[in-house]
């Protein structure tokens, strides 16, 4: 491996009192900038090749590329040698910021090329430093090198940095395009540097491409030619080159159409010979505020987002490409289309599959202090001028090295870090570097000078509808976290999304958050089955047991294993002793009362009896999978609390979950009192009474009374209505009619039709004996 040497023509091992790398001067000077990703293709055709197999994403891909000493030394030849760690947590002698890139070069440290010595790369990494008082976020602190470590090989004059910028006409039909370009050079080669050119081309991703092989011109979209340098736009001290030019119809990229295109950019010699080559995938899209809303494409967007920490069960902080895709995947298939990076700058690769999904992201500073909030022997961060560099530049690394990606539309200055000068400061110096995205931060209440968007976390939903109608704010109002969802919640989604829905100016939010962040322990797992119960131990910390007759989980007992100076003492701690049911449980929301519905939700909770559901169980499975897992697998069924338990071969659909009609008082109900053949036998009764009635009003003599006649009547039109309306709702819930739906009403024409015959009949003949 290719590493560092112990660079003995600098420094004397004898006189210093710790090994060369300890020095913190050792590297401190020769930290580079940041600056984006750095790709060092050898040609155009390469850049394309390696975007073109980068877009095509594996899904299964979790391996890692290997390479051998011999290839590394063979590219370093007569090349500057560049030491690049993506991520170190949460410090190493050679800087700070546990998520962003620290960069040195270190050509003059390495040994040649033909050398037969070995180079050997010492890192020390500290757990804790006085960063970490910038980076207190709730979740796991796991300390390391959690991100790729890479040699880069540059040629003496190189591309360090480029920026892609694009401004969209009123009509979004045509696009001007500005790529400005940073060269470095060595002072040696400073001379030359004159004599060379910079190219910038952009090409269509969707063109036809086929490998080196291609025809390069039928994918080109724009050649972008170099600005002259007297043109007063850019600020002094910028020693770059400007590149521009024109699309006219640009393929935009949105959530919806994530449509991307590769830029290159080529450094020559004064002979037209490529000394280096760089590119990235980049997007034209135009975000804006309007009156109360944020526009993309000219389109105000409904933000459907979550929070998404880097964490994985197994590996901690460390990336897998398969389960970032996994993450986009269910994202999209959800209805997600946005993700607020919590709380710091992620994976390089995470933008790049975001850019390819289109989701809409937060990029978002690694500064969170409220480990301040509570103090009082010292000043909070943002309010110290000491801290203003570390917080700074945090936020310089971030937007630097992300500035090329279509996806994110928000840069945010960090989370829970109260709010102070420090913060317009970092606010500031984004706006002047990037004045294309708005700034979120939450901090100082939301609706501070320094955040472009009101971002409040966990407001109630009548406190947003006050802020959405305030007519002295013009900002648009997206949620930074609600919904808490960590465990069983999500409570009360419904309510903020009917507000959002029907509020103008409230714009979406992101849940708190993707999904829970736990460390899975690697040990095995015993199921044993005595009799009717089940007992599920793992090694001597934990026995759970299972009837396998209820499926409930009867008793979990944590076992401690104490020792003592002569023997070992076995303690079991009962954590549970009763056995789990499932239930339904409603949690007080804000529309107990009222509020959007028209009867209380609580009241709605009653009527469909699930104040009152008693639940059974039917099956009950027990299997054991691979990667220590134990699958316990019961099958419930709910009856309302006033119906007896069914018969296990009478159990269907039918009888579960049945809840009455709303607004139709007892009567609906009669369906959960009697059974169907009780219904039908009513109805039975009523309808040989009916018949009886009539063949007496046929038959009676004028001179006998009528008034016995009429309480019969009476009498069946009770019981007939009663019947007809009860079969009636009985058949909405068991389909007797088919091709009746959604109206119990429809269901009681139904069923009347035929009596209503009858009762025409028996009125007529009623009369015919009245008038005789």
């Amino acid at each position: 491996m290719m590493t560092l040497a112990s660079a003995g023509a600098h420094f004397s091992a004898k006189s210093l009192p710790q090994k060369p790398w300890e020095d913190p001067s050792f590297f401190k000077w020769r930290k580079r900038e940041a600056h984006v990703p750095l790709r060092s293709h050898d040609t155009p055709e390469g850049a394309l090749k390696y975007w073109h197999e980068r877009r095509n994403v594996n899904y299964l891909n979790s391996d890692s590329a290997l390479w051998n000493d011999d290839a590394v030394r063979s590219a370093l030849e007569s090349r500057r040698i560049l030491l690049h760690f993506e991520a170190v947590d949460s410090a190493f002698l050679l800087g700070q910021g546990s998520r962003l890139p620290a960069e040195f070069e270190v050509t003059d440290f390495c040994h040649p090329c033909d050398s037969d010595k070995e180079n050997v790369l010492a890192v020390q990494v500290m757990r804790w430093s006085d960063g970490s008082y910038l980076e207190d976020q709730d979740h796991w602190w796991l300390s390391g090198i959690h991100r790729d470590v890479l040699l880069v090989s540059k040629p003496q004059i190189f591309i360090t940095d480029y920026f892609f910028k694009t401004t969209l006409d009123d009509n979004f039909r045509v696009a001007d395009i500005e790529v400005e370009v940073e060269i470095v050079s060595q002072k040696q080669d400073r001379e030359r540097v004159p004599t060379l050119s910079i190219e910038a081309t952009l090409y269509d991703n969707y063109g036809p491409f086929d490998g080196l092989s291609s025809d390069l011109s039928a994918a080109n979209v724009v050649n972008l030619k170099l600005k002259p340098a007297s043109k007063p736009r850019h600020c002094l001290g910028f020693h770059g080159y400007v590149l521009g030019g024109k699309i006219e119809n640009p393929k935009l990229w949105s959530s919806e159409h994530p449509n991307l295109y590769t830029l290159v950019v080529l450094l020559k010699d004064s002979n037209g010979k490529i000394i280096e080559c760089e590119s990235c995938q980049v997007g034209i899209r135009n975000v804006v505020l309007a009156h109360k809303q944020m526009l993309v494409n000219g389109c105000p967007v409904v933000i459907r987002g979550v929070n998404r920490h880097e964490h994985h069960p197994r590996v901690g902080k460390t990336n897998l490409e398969a389960c970032m895709i996994k993450d986009l995947v269910l994202m999209r298939q959800n209805n997600i289309n946005a993700v607020r990076n919590s709380h710091y700058p992620q994976h390089p690769r995470w933008y790049e599959l975001c850019d390819i999904f289109g989701l809409y992201v937060i990029d978002e500073a690694n500064i969170e202090t409220h480990g301040f909030d509570e103090s009082i022997h010292f000043k909070h961060p943002t309010l110290e001028p000491f801290c203003a560099g570390a917080m700074l530049d945090r936020v310089v690394g971030m937007v630097e090295r992300d500035k090329n990606h279509a996806c994110i539309i928000i840069w945010s200055l960090g989370n829970e870090s109260s709010y102070g000068p420090n913060h317009s400061a970092m606010s500031g110096w984004v706006r002047g570097r990037d004045p294309t995205r708005p700034i979120h931060y939450e901090g100082g209440g939301s609706r501070t000078s320094s955040t472009d968007i009101v971002c409040p976390m966990y407001m109630r939903v009548w406190d947003i509808l006050k802020i959405a109608k305030d007519p002295s704010e013009n900002r648009p109002l997206i949620l930074c976290e609600y919904s808490h969802a960590m465990g069983n919640s999500n409570g009360n989604i419904d309510a903020y999304w009917m507000a959002i829905d029907n509020t103008f100016g409230l714009q979406g939010g992101f849940i708190w958050d993707w999904v829970d962040q736990v460390i899975a322990l690697s040990s095995s797992l015993v199921s044993e089955r005595v009799g009717d119960s089940v007992f599920i131990r793992k090694n001597n910390a934990w026995q759970i047991k299972v009837n396998s007759i209820l499926g409930t989980i009867d008793s979990w007992k944590s076992i401690l294993d104490l020792l003592s100076n002569i023997q070992k003492h076995v303690n079991e701690i009962e954590l549970m002793s009763k056995g789990i049911l499932p239930c339904f449980w409603r949690a007080p929301t804000d529309n107990d009362k009222g509020g959007f519905y028209a009867k209380p939700y609580a009241s709605r909770w009653r009527e469909a009896f699930l104040d009152s559901i008693s639940f059974y169980s039917s099956q009950f499975t027990l299997k054991e999978l691979a990667d220590h897992t134990v699958e316990i697998s019961t099958i419930y069924y709910g009856v309302p609390g006033h119906l007896a338990k069914p018969d296990e071969g009478t159990i269907s659909d039918d009888v579960l979950f049945r809840r009455r009609r709303p607004g139709s008082g007892e009567m609906a109900s009669l369906q959960q009192l009697w059974g169907e053949w009780e219904i039908r036998l009513l109805l039975l009764s009523s309808l040989s009474l009916q018949v009886f009635l009539l063949f007496t009003g046929g038959l009676r003599k004028r001179n006998v009374a009528t008034w016995l006649h009429f309480l019969l009547w009476i009498a069946y039109l009770l019981a007939d209505s009663i019947a007809i309306y009860a079969l009636g709702n009985l058949s909405q819930n068991q389909k007797f009619c088919p091709g009746v739906h959604d109206s119990p009403d429809m269901h009681l024409l139904v069923f009347w039709a035929p009596f209503l015959i009858l009762h025409l009949i028996n009125i007529n003949s009623s009369q015919n004996s009245n008038v005789k």
